[in-house]
């Protein structure tokens, strides 16, 4: 089976035709700090740029547990952060939004 991929805000664009359940959503957060990515059940805050140059991930690629930057394909897993493909960068910052879905929450807090 052939996981879908969507690409960032452009989910809202999709033809009413489309599948009802896109696998991921990427949506920017109201406070320009960070995104939230929707995996099924699971939701997590990714920053708002990718560490590799600065490329908006509102507007990442997400294909399965992964999200590839727009720019230039660092592809990082959304479950630990790592960057698996693409060019060298650090690490993508990845944590889980809480069910009261509280992301908007300043990084490096716990």
């Amino acid at each position: 089976m052939r996981a879908e991929r969507v690409r960032g805000e452009a989910a809202a664009d999709r033809d009413a035709a489309a599948p009802a359940a896109a696998e991921a959503v990427v949506e920017a957060l109201p406070d320009g700090k960070g995104c939230v990515v929707r995996l099924g059940d699971r939701t997590v805050r990714v920053p708002a740029r990718c560490p590799h140059r600065g490329a908006p991930l509102a507007a990442a690629l997400v294909t399965g547990t992964f999200l590839e930057c727009p720019w230039h394909g660092a592809t990082f897993d959304l479950r630990t952060g790592h960057r698996v493909r693409g060019p060298h960068c650090a690490d993508l910052a990845v944590r889980p939004v809480p069910a009261d879905g509280t992301a908007n929450e300043e990084e490096g807090s716990t």
